[in-house]
């Protein structure tokens, strides 16, 4: 959820420049992100999608990196921490 909000904010943030300066670089850097966010999201849907084409399976790879960072270092953050470790048995010979 947390990479879901800076996912909607920087998107919300790059249309307010877009209508408070528009240009054409920032319209198309903008329309840019969109396409690739969109590619990302078919390329997460279908994974037969993903697998044929590399301009789908690179968003793709990337938007599910960049989830996967955010759902591990939110665990961290507020999961319990490891006050004492527990060895294991080795390997016997």
């Amino acid at each position: 959820m947390v990479y879901a909000r800076r996912l909607t904010g920087g998107t919300v943030a790059n249309v307010t420049i877009v209508l408070l300066a528009p240009s054409a670089s920032t319209t198309a850097l903008l329309g840019a992100q969109l396409a690739c966010y969109g590619l990302a999201g078919v390329g997460m849907a279908n994974e037969r999608a993903r697998s044929a084409s590399a301009l789908i399976s690179l968003p793709a790879y990337f938007l599910s990196m960049n989830l996967a960072f955010a759902v591990g270092f939110r665990k961290f953050l507020s999961g319990p921490s490891i006050d004492d470790w527990k060895s294991t048995r080795g390997v016997e010979k």
